[in-house]
């Protein structure tokens, strides 16, 4: 993804500074050996054990334990897509902005019908996230639809980099729904918590294009990994 981007002047943020797994709490601590030793065993084992001193980079004394793997990293996905959606549009792709799907049928040629027409095509791809359950009836009842709320704070890049915070490594806690959090090139600093607002019949509604409505919740995270730290949170 680094060399593609680069290639074709995608600015997206990819900065490819490797990831961080912790555990926040002492509960946590023992979550990383099981999968580190099974993926050793299959020898697929790309991560690495942090002593106190490599624990530092995650920026928090909250990270009790963690482990590192350098193959991964950050990047902005909405840039990212635009970026690639003018590639693909050089290389002769034909892109149906604002078509709504509606129905398909047909076994090898499928037919897709759509608020603008029909369109004939040998596969479909659903690349839709949350609003898989509505498209396709028979996943709602394997899939919750469930909000990831996030807060992000103004431009501090000082304050970021005296907390060793000078790189895009996101950081993910061992929780069930998740504690995460990374900066941007511009010097912010980007916290989110999963398993908060849970939708009923998963429906995509309105709750999720606002401000989280779990802002003392962000807030109080933000004071848990980040004690002191006076940051100002730019919106959520």
């Amino acid at each position: 993804m680094k060399a593609f981007t680069s290639k074709h002047g995608i600015e997206c943020d990819c900065r490819v500074d490797g990831t961080y797994y912790t555990a926040s709490n002492h509960s946590q601590r023992n979550a990383f050996g099981p999968i580190t030793t099974l993926l050793e065993q299959h020898q697929l084992n790309a991560w690495q054990t942090l002593d106190k001193a490599q624990l530092q980079a995650t920026g928090s004394n909250a990270n009790l334990a963690g482990i590192y793997s350098p193959h991964a990293g950050s990047v902005q996905p909405a840039k990212l897509v635009r970026g690639l959606m003018e590639v693909a549009k050089k290389l002769g792709v034909k892109v149906f902005e604002h078509t709504r799907y509606l129905k398909h049928q047909g076994q090898g040629i499928l037919t897709i019908t759509t608020d603008k027409g029909e369109i004939r095509a040998n596969q479909l791809v659903f690349a839709v996230n949350a609003w898989l359950p509505r498209l396709l009836p028979q996943f709602s009842r394997s899939v919750v639809l469930v909000s990831s709320d996030m807060a992000i704070t103004t431009p501090a890049l000082e304050k970021l980099e005296a907390m060793r915070l000078n790189h895009g490594a996101p950081v993910i806690d061992a929780r069930i729904f998740v504690n995460y959090y990374r900066t941007t090139s511009s010097g912010r600093l980007m916290l989110g918590k999963g398993g908060n607002y849970f939708s009923f019949n998963n429906q995509v509604r309105d709750t999720f294009h606002r401000a989280s409505r779990y802002q003392a919740i962000l807030e109080r995270s933000f004071g848990h990994f980040f004690a002191h730290h006076q940051l100002e949170i730019d919106r959520t």
